[in-house]
This record gives C-alpha cells, sequence and structure tokens, in this order.
C-alpha cells in the first residue's frame, strides 16, 4: 500500500489533513453503528422538543458524543443509528411474551428518531425508503444519510412480521443478537455485566437460518456483532455441517473490532475474517476502549480479557482497521464507532468531529486515498447495494420456470405437453417405435426424443416373466394365512425357483442343501412355504425385528410347522383373576399379578397359574426327518459376515464348522444395502454355496462413493425439511453402499453416483400406472407443488440459493421442505380441501409443535378465494409436472437397471469364488415390479 503522491499545483490536496478532507467531502463517512437514540431516551427521556435537548443539541454542548455542530465539525455522512433497547431480565426466557415489551419500546425508538428527522430536516435524510442510490442523493444535499438498525432480534419478538415491518419504517440491518442469545441465534456475551455466553444452539437454530433467508428476500443487512462465533461461521456459510450456503448477501460486523489484536469474545477471530472476505462483507471497528486494547486474562471467570488502558488511543484504532486490512483487504473494513453507547472513549476520539484525524492518521500510516475512501463508507455502500441486488433477485416478480421448461430439451416440450400421460407412458414404454416417423408433422415426436426412448430401453433389462413349469404347487391356506394377492403370487413362483435352483445345483455337485439363509425375513412368508410340503426345505430366517418374528411364529403355529406351548393351569382362578382385572390389562402378567395378590391369591396358588398373554408363548419347533423346520435368529446385519448367525444355529452354539454346512442365501425384497449383504455373504462364508437374492427399497441404499468432484448441471442439495426430526444426513463412503462392482466404482475414473431421487424414481413402476391412478398420483402432486407456492408466498418457508451468482434457475434454487404425509381421502377431493387437511395437520401435530404457531400465524387466515386463485394460477402447469414425473420414472428403468448390473458384475469380478451368476425375471412385473433376482453359485 503506497500513499498518494503529492499533487501538481492547482489546487489538489497536499497535506494529509487537506487530504482526508477531501476524502471526506467527496465520500460519505457512514459509522455503521451510532446509539443517539438510545442516549435521548436515557438523557431526555425522548422529549426531543423541549429547548433543554434542542438548544444543545442544535448550538453545541450536548452531553455525550454527538451534537449537530459536531456532526458538521467531523465531515459525517451518516450513520446508522442504532434503535437499541436491551435485552430483558431474564434473558434464557425465548417466550412471545417476554419479548413483547421490547417489541413496544423498540417501535418507540423508531418513532424518537424519525421525529428528531422530522425536526431537523435541514439535518438529517428521510428515515424510511433509504438505498444506497437515495443516500448518495440525500449526501450530496448536506444531508447526514440515516437508516436504522436494530441490536438484536430479541426486538422483533420472535415475528418475521414484525421484522418486515421495521424495514418498512426505515430499519436497515439487524444485528441477530445482543448481550444475550435469542430463538434464532447464539450471542458472544450474556447477562449483567456481561460474561461469555454459553451456546445454545451452537450458532443458528433451524429458525435462525430462515430468518436469513428472509432477511436476504427482504433486502435487510445481516449484522453479527455481538454474535458467537458458530454463529458468525454459520451465517457466512462457513459451517458445511449445518448450513454451507450461509447468507446469499454480504454481511456486515457494524461495531467490531479485531480478535488478533484484542482477544474479546466481541471481536472477530482470524477465521472467520477469512469467511468474511468470502462472503463479500465488512468488519466495521467498533472505538469501545475494552474492544480496541485487551490482554488475555485466563484466571478471569467471565472469559472475558482485561483492558489494557495504555492503548485505548485512535492510533490503536487504526492498528485495528489495519490488521483487518492487512488479513482480508481494504475492501472489508469500515468504522462502526458505538459513540452515544459507550461511556468511556480512546484518547483523539472523543466524539464525532474527531473523524478527519482518524482518516488522517491512515493516510499518515501509507494508506493510499482510495482505500481510505472505501474504509469511510465505500465499503458499507457496496454491502448495501450487493444486499438489494440479491434481494431483488429473490423478489422478481412472476413464477420461476419450473424443471419442466429448464431441463426439458426445448424440442421435446410441445410433443409432451400434447399429449395425455397415458399416451406418453404408452410411447415410452409399450408403442412398437420401429413404425414411428419422427418430425413428421402435428402429433410426431422429435428425432432427438425417439432416439431418447430407444436409448433407455435398449438399456433397460428384460422384465419378461416365463415360469419354467406352468403349474406350482399351490399354496395351502394355512400357509398363505395373512398374505395379499401380490405376496401369493411373490412367494408361490420363488419358492418353485428356489427350490428347483436348489435341485438343480445338488444335483451338479453331488451334495443337498442343508439350510436356506433368508436375510430379512420379515413375517417369513418365503421361508414357511419352503417348510412346508411340498418343499420341506430347513429354513434361517433372520429378522431384526422382534415382533415381526412373533407375528411369523404365531402363523408357524397356525399353518402346523410349530406347536404352541402348552401350558397347565388352575382355570378357575384364572377366570377369577381376569373377572376383576380391567380387559386392557388382560395381556399384562405383571398387573394380572397385582391383582391376584388384592384378592389374597397365596404365592403356592399363584404358581398353579400360567399369567402369560399368548404371545408370550413360546412356539415350540420339531425336527423330523423328511420335513421342514425353521430357526429364527434376531439380529440386525449390518454386513455380510454370518458368523454370529451361525453361532445361534441347532448344533453350532459351541462351535460352528462351515465345512459340514451347504446353505443358500435367498431373499425377496431385501431393502437397500440388505441385498448386498445377501450377494456378499457367498463371497464371505464359505458355507454359503449360492446366492438368489432380490431386491427392493432402492432409496435406501447407502452410498460408497463420496460427492463427485464436478457439479453436475442439474444437480441440487437435499434440504432438511422445516419439521423433521433433527438427524445426521448419512455418512457418505459407505464400503457397504452402492455401486458394489468394481466395474461402475472406477467407471470413468469417477465411478457412478445416484442421488436420493434417482434412487427413489427406480422404486416407481410407471408400466403399471393405469389411468385412474395416474390421474389421482398426478393430482396429488399437484396439489402438493402449489401447495408449497403458498408456504413460500406467505413466508411460511424461503427459497435457498446454491451458487454463488443468485441465478434464478431450478438448479440454483430450492424451497426448504415441509413433511406433510398422508391425509384422509376426502381432503383431495378438491385443492381447497386439501389446503385446509394440510393446514389442519400442521397445526396440530404434536411431534412438530414448535413449528404449529409457524403454520398458524402465516396461513391461519388464508381465505377460500385466495386458494382458489392459486390452483387457477398453475392449473394450466399440472400438464407440466405429470410429463416430467413421466419421463422421470420411465428414466429411472435404466437406474433399476443399473443397480441390478452392478450386483451382477460384483459377483462376475469374484471369478475365483463364483462359477456362475445370473439375472432373470422371477415375478410377473404386472403383479410384482421388483421381479429381478440376482443368482450366484459358487465353484
Amino acid at each position: 500500500m503506497k500513499s498518494k503522491p503529492p499533487q501538481e499545483a492547482g489546487g489538489d490536496p497536499e497535506t494529509v489533513e487537506e487530504r482526508a478532507k477531501h476524502i471526506l467531502t467527496h465520500t460519505p463517512l457512514i459509522d455503521g453503528h451510532n446509539d443517539l437514540a438510545i442516549f435521548l431516551r436515557a438523557y431526555y427521556n425522548n422529549h426531543i422538543n423541549d429547548e433543554k435537548f434542542t438548544k444543545p443539541f442544535t448550538e453545541g454542548g450536548l452531553q455525550g458524543h454527538v451534537d449537530i455542530p459536531r456532526l458538521r465539525a467531523g465531515l459525517n455522512g451518516g450513520a446508522f443509528w442504532s434503535v437499541f433497547w436491551p435485552c430483558p431480565a431474564n434473558d434464557t426466557d425465548y417466550s412471545d411474551a417476554n419479548y413483547a415489551p421490547i417489541v413496544q419500546a423498540t417501535l418507540q425508538q423508531i418513532d424518537v428518531f424519525t421525529r428528531l428527522q422530522q425536526s431537523f430536516p435541514g439535518t438529517f435524510s428521510p428515515v424510511n425508503h433509504l438505498t444506497p442510490h437515495s443516500a448518495l442523493h440525500y449526501f450530496h444535499k448536506n444531508l447526514l444519510i440515516s437508516p436504522l438498525g436494530i441490536e438484536g432480534l430479541h426486538q422483533i419478538g420472535n415475528s418475521a412480521a414484525t421484522l418486515r415491518q421495521l424495514y418498512s419504517l426505515g430499519v436497515r440491518y439487524a444485528t441477530l443478537t445482543h448481550n444475550c442469545g435469542n430463538r434464532y441465534a447464539d450471542a458472544a456475551l450474556s447477562g449483567f455485566p456481561p460474561r461469555k455466553a454459553d451456546p445454545v444452539h451452537h450458532g443458528l437454530s433451524p429458525e435462525g437460518i430462515r430468518l436469513i433467508q428472509e432477511m436476504n428476500r427482504l433486502g435487510m443487512i445481516v449484522d453479527l456483532s455481538h454474535t458467537s462465533v458458530d454463529t458468525m461461521l454459520d451465517v457466512l456459510g462457513a459451517n458445511s455441517e449445518k448450513w454451507a450456503e450461509g447468507s446469499a448477501a454480504p454481511v456486515i460486523f457494524s461495531h467490531s473490532s479485531a480478535y488478533g489484536v484484542c482477544p474479546h469474545p466481541r471481536n472477530v477471530p482470524d477465521h472467520v475474517l477469512d469467511a468474511v472476505k468470502k462472503n463479500g462483507g465488512v468488519v466495521m471497528v467498533n472505538f469501545a476502549p475494552d474492544f480496541i486494547s485487551c490482554v488475555e486474562a485466563p484466571d478471569r471467570k467471565d472469559g472475558l480479557p482485561e483492558f489494557y488502558p495504555q492503548n485505548s488511543t485512535l492510533g490503536q484504532v487504526v492498528r485495528h482497521v489495519r490488521y483487518v486490512a492487512d488479513r482480508i483487504g481494504f475492501e472489508h473494513v469500515g468504522f462502526g464507532s458505538d459513540f452515544d453507547g459507550i461511556e468511556t472513549v480512546p484518547e483523539g476520539l472523543e466524539d464525532v468531529s474527531k473523524y478527519p484525524d482518524l482518516v488522517a492518521e491512515l493516510l499518515r500510516q501509507g494508506v493510499s486515498d482510495e482505500d481510505a475512501a472505501k474504509v469511510v463508507g465505500g465499503n458499507v455502500l457496496r454491502v448495501w447495494r450487493e444486499v438489494e441486488k440479491v434481494a431483488a433477485k429473490l423478489q422478481k416478480k412472476g413464477t420461476p420456470p419450473g424443471l419442466f421448461i429448464s431441463a426439458v430439451p426445448k424440442e421435446w416440450q410441445a410433443f409432451l405437453l400434447e399429449n395425455e400421460p397415458m399416451v406418453l407412458l404408452d410411447f415410452f414404454m409399450r408403442d412398437d417405435l420401429s413404425s414411428v416417423i419422427p418430425d413428421s408433422g402435428p402429433g410426431s415426436p422429435p428425432e432427438s426424443l425417439l432416439q431418447y426412448v430407444k436409448d433407455i430401453r435398449r438399456h433397460s433389462l428384460q422384465r419378461s416373466f416365463h415360469p419354467s413349469k406352468p403349474k406350482l404347487p399351490v399354496l395351502p391356506r394355512s400357509v398363505a394365512l395373512g398374505m395379499k394377492t401380490k405376496k401369493i403370487h411373490e412367494v408361490t413362483h420363488f419358492a418353485g425357483y428356489i427350490d428347483r435352483l436348489a435341485e438343480d445345483v445338488a444335483q451338479s455337485r453331488g451334495k443337498e442343501f442343508t439350510h436356506f439363509v433368508d436375510f430379512g425375513s420379515g413375517q417369513n412368508y418365503l421361508g414357511r412355504a419352503l417348510a412346508s410340503p411340498p418343499y420341506n426345505r430347513h429354513i434361517v430366517a433372520v429378522e431384526s425385528r422382534e415382533e415381526n418374528m412373533a407375528g411369523a411364529k404365531d402363523l408357524d403355529i397356525l399353518s402346523g410347522l410349530a406347536e404352541k406351548e402348552k401350558r397347565v393351569r388352575n382355570k378357575k382362578l384364572y377366570h377369577r383373576i381376569l373377572e376383576a382385572a380391567d380387559p386392557s390389562l388382560h395381556n399384562d402378567e405383571e398387573a394380572l399379578k397385582r391383582i391376584a395378590k388384592d384378592l389374597g391369591v397365596t404365592d403356592q396358588e399363584l404358581a398353579t397359574i400360567d399369567l402369560r398373554s399368548r404371545r408370550e408363548l413360546e412356539a415350540t419347533y420339531t425336527v423330523e426327518d423328511g420335513k421342514g423346520s425353521i430357526e429364527y435368529v434376531v439380529g440386525r446385519l449390518e454386513h455380510a459376515d454370518l458368523t454370529d448367525v451361525l453361532s445361534q444355529l441347532r448344533g453350532c452354539e459351541d462351535e460352528v464348522n462351515q465345512e459340514n454346512l451347504n446353505m443358500m442365501a435367498v431373499s425377496i425384497h431385501s431393502c437397500g444395502n440388505l441385498s448386498h449383504y445377501g450377494i456378499r455373504s457367498m463371497i464371505l462364508n464359505p458355507c454359503i454355496r449360492t446366492v438368489a437374492i432380490v431386491g427392493c427399497c432402492y432409496n435406501l441404499m447407502t452410498e460408497k462413493l463420496g460427492p463427485p468432484s464436478y457439479k453436475p448441471p442439474f444437480s441440487r442439495p437435499s434440504l432438511q425439511p422445516i419439521n423433521a426430526r433433527v438427524v445426521r444426513e448419512s455418512e457418505k463412503r459407505d464400503p457397504q453402499g452402492f455401486p458394489m462392482s468394481e466395474r461402475v466404482s472406477t467407471y470413468n475414473d469417477e465411478g457412478i453416483r445416484l442421488n436420493i431421487t434417482a434412487r427413489m424414481m427406480a422404486c416407481q413402476a410407471p408400466g403399471n400406472w393405469t389411468e385412474v391412478e395416474s390421474n389421482g398420483f398426478f393430482t396429488r402432486h399437484f396439489y402438493r407443488a402449489v401447495l408449497q407456492k403458498i408456504f413460500l408466498d406467505q413466508g411460511v418457508i424461503s427459497r435457498v440459493y446454491h451458487g454463488e451468482d443468485g441465478d434464478e434457475s431450478p438448479f440454483n434454487s430450492s424451497t426448504n421442505p415441509v413433511i406433510i404425509g398422508s391425509l384422509r381421502k376426502q381432503c383431495y377431493t378438491s385443492f381447497s380441501a386439501y389446503v385446509r387437511g394440510a393446514i389442519a395437520k400442521l397445526t396440530t401435530n404434536k411431534d412438530y409443535s414448535q413449528y404449529n404457531h409457524v403454520i398458524r400465524e402465516k396461513l391461519g387466515a388464508i381465505t377460500d378465494e385466495e386458494i382458489a386463485r392459486y390452483e387457477v394460477e398453475f392449473r394450466y402447469r399440472m400438464r407440466e409436472l405429470s410429463a416430467v414425473w413421466t419421463l422421470m420414472a420411465f428414466s429411472a428403468c435404466v437406474v433399476e437397471s443399473l443397480i441390478v448390473t452392478d450386483r451382477w458384475l460384483f459377483l462376475r469380478e469374484h471369478s475365483d469364488v463364483v462359477q456362475d451368476c445370473w439375472v432373470e425375471a422371477v415375478f410377473d412385473y404386472r403383479e410384482s415390479p421388483r421381479n429381478l433376482v440376482v443368482v450366484g453359485i459358487k465353484r
């Protein structure tokens, strides 16, 4: 940094004092924080028309740091005038009632400054409707630029609506906290006298994140003075685990200094300064002696440093400015005096008249005129302009184009919109494309779309089902208990398939299978069928949920595979106890024992009564030659090593000799990674000789590969729903996750990744959609999409931007998800009924009670006319929605094919262990669309 060279003759300034004056007369000095308003309240009770105030204020000599003569002498260009009100006495009570008086006091402070401007219109600019552009206009008219700022979100009373009204009254920045945390953010200090604060939210709360988004949309500058370091990092997007995007607009620290010079919790640490640079914000150096001149005091219990009075000088303020500038540049530093809010001042900065001295000292230390101009006001004006630019983008009128316009190739759009969903499904999945002539006139598809459909079909696995035995054994009624038509179809065909596969393998190997291990057996429908005649196989049912296992054992008893445990009881005494008990306690053994005691039943008599409920009785299994059997193993599989499972088998309690076991791993619709465990089990366990796994629930698979090193053009991050239970996103790089095979993991060096949308769409079955079902499905999605727009417009949620440029495209922005779940059938009879049903659920759901008031406040008064207007406005876009969903579901056929192929490739890559492997359909797609089995046979 070099000082400006001496000017040539002709009137240009030469001394540093002249240069300082020149800077201040051409660039408005805008103080980031001036507490004149609270000074007026404290000393004059807001009686600003009283001569005791007006005379010294206009003529000079007013107590404090500010009056008109000193403002003019200091060449002040303006300030953000703080309309501060202190934290409540109980600053850990974040309730509306605790904050209500503060909102009233805040309005009084806005009122007093507004009246001050009206009383002195030749000194202060109007407070309302200020913009960076109009600010310069008022500066050139010799008026002090006069935006307002609130100092802590306790001043909005937990209401974004209050924040918006404060903006309309002239408030242009909001400090997130004062010396107290609030519902939205953690503070650096708390209590009186202040001490270092303990974290509550560890930065921003979820509500705080949404409020920052609303401030960005509104054009309200976010001020991070007084906040904790975690809060600073969250807002600046430097905490990727919580909120990687951070504020969409630059922020300010309206009155904070450099922690590297004075280690006070109110100051800004170096790593936060670095984040400020990335954000484009400004740190406005505070003049408070405690914050500019201090030394560490580790023995203090309040966590604060000791004041060092020798350095409480104008030069020390310059040192803070230089420190910030040296680290992150002169584009990111300014002044935030805290005048009239501090009891003592640094030597040389006694009041607002001393700014020329401060600027002159900067120049003496080698700061250029250009950089000094940035510090005095250029930087904060830049931030203000950028904040308004971001707000303008967020407030663009009209609805931004959706995925259909943005993602679907333009030449496809007319064809997709002209055809009904069922016509599109036929074209995508069933029509003979060899006779279709593209681009041949109205109603014909464009050539590129036709080629796309052909490519998807070509890369999708065949799903045609041809059972090898036309006549399979019919499941006995006792075995089919609890099964619906779909499950009967699956169990009938897969049990027959497994039996034939076992016979073929046994014939070629000369060794029968000893056990069939069912991964995730659930109610054990498959295992029960295989254990029953005519198959009579020995089943090991592995299930993590004990309630499923208990239900399965009940069904085993009903099917004759197990017997209910016999018990002997004194029936007369037993019924006497039941008659004395409430029916709700009949299955509660301990409650019945207490009632028996009350009836005078002795311990000896009680021993003759078995009070266990039917569900508590054990099912007993008898192993007989020539008959099937079932063994249950309770366990949650987290990998493919079956050592723990095998150790629980009959005869293996002491030692597991896998050489004596000849097992096949099977499963119907094992969810997510469970299919991976089943397939891997043949590689990791010598006793598993064959696998036959049908997978499902691809959305539950984890990911083996990390995030891509490139950003796909149509990618967006998943957002946490505002009313979801707090959960950490599943860890990526799970070695058990997708993809399994080396081929897919390293394809084109990067490997292939599937996001959650792709995996969820792979669970669809568009080939089975009927017209009635499709119409209902698309109507529900249309209702939900329009309701999301209502949420956005009414302030329930905010738009989130994922890129730095604030581009409005659907690939750069999204809205906070809201979980609604299922609604009653009558809620889908009309859009109005749907909206009313959703609001009723969201305002009464106890699981998410902390958000009930948000919905009630924003949507409680919405009228039927408003709801109808939304439906009419967006009805034309329903065809867009159905076209996108249909296209996605069709395209996801390739995703499922890739997942299944990856599992087959994994087996092929282990050719040292695997002799043969294949994929084929084992169910009729119309009955069960997840119909592909992956089979592997060991050498």
